[in-house]
């Protein structure tokens, strides 16, 4: 069965010159001059970012948050910042997809070091959602599944946000098609119809790696997938266990606190495996290498 990784912001906080989600979102709060006790939760400190800016007039009108996301996303067209190891080591792994919920394009940078030479263009004709947006680099294929730079109207914050995607999502894969046996995603399944092309795919049809993710709950789309291909699989819902083969092992980089063993239980019942890597002396950097060199192992 073929390979996909799943890349999440956690190999960018290896880094202080690369963007990290809790940076980016520090300088938007500083730039629009937002005060106020900092939210635990990525997306909902940009809901209170936004929404602080917006009640004191900041921003108005209905390309408020366009404006925002916009801010937020704008450095990362420059392509002064460099990749580092472990996006290079990433990107040297023998899997042809790549799933981001990153906006920017180190990871094709690393792959290719003309990247932004050629021109960044948009990965998809959609406007707001990503289902199929993608880009191509060293012969692999990105999927930047919560948006991109270069399209600011597509990245994915905010509950609104998140519930729109999980919206297209689900009309996609599970939409009767007329004259088909079944909806799309069993029917793909089972060999009766061709790929959508749609990242969704991925979670029903590859091993699937997840690196440097750290599940918020609220990313509803990527939550949804995993429990309804559990769903599946546990319920042989529609006759459909035997079709869903694939394995989805989410990799940690940290302690074993209370709330990741929480997790852990969770991820279990929704037939996901889960390894927990101490950072060696608290070296996040070196534990995220042992990590990839274990995928490399299994690919």
């Amino acid at each position: 069965m073929a390979s996909a990784i799943f890349v999440g912001n956690g190999l960018n906080r290896c880094y202080p010159v690369l963007h990290s989600w809790g940076g980016m979102l520090d300088s938007l709060a500083e730039r629009l001059g937002v005060t106020g006790k900092s939210n635990a939760s990525f997306s909902m400190e940009f809901e209170r970012i936004a929404n602080a800016a917006l009640k004191s007039r900041c921003f108005t009108g209905d390309r408020a948050f366009w404006q925002m996301k916009s801010d937020i996303v704008g450095p990362m067209l420059d392509p002064q910042k460099k990749p580092q190891l472990l996006q290079k080591r990433l990107m040297d792994l023998p899997v042809q997809e790549l799933l981001t919920t990153n906006y920017d394009y180190m990871l094709e940078y690393a792959a290719d070091p003309h990247f932004f030479e050629h021109g960044v263009k948009s990965g998809s004709a959609e406007i707001r959602y990503s289902l199929f947006r993608k880009q191509a680099a060293g012969g692999k294929t990105i999927r930047h599944i919560h948006g991109e730079a270069k399209a600011p109207s597509s990245v994915c914050l905010g509950f609104e946000h998140y519930a729109g995607a999980l919206e297209k999502l689900r009309s996609l894969l599970l939409a009767h098609e007329k004259g088909a046996r079944d909806v799309v995603l069993f029917n793909l399944l089972r060999g009766d119809r061709e790929s959508t092309g749609s990242f969704a795919e991925l979670f029903f049809t590859h091993d699937l790696f997840f690196v440097g993710y750290g599940l918020d709950r609220v990313e509803m789309d990527v939550w949804w997938l995993l429990t309804y291909r559990a769903f599946l699989m546990n319920a042989n819902y529609r006759g459909m266990a035997p079709f869903v083969k694939n394995r989805i092992v989410f990799y940690r980089v940290g302690t074993e606190t209370e709330s990741f063993l929480q997790l852990c239980s969770l991820l279990d019942s929704l037939n996901v495996e889960v390894v927990c890597m101490e950072p060696p002396e608290g070296n996040y950097e070196a534990g995220y290498l042992q990590i990839l060199e274990e995928i490399q192992g299994q690919l």
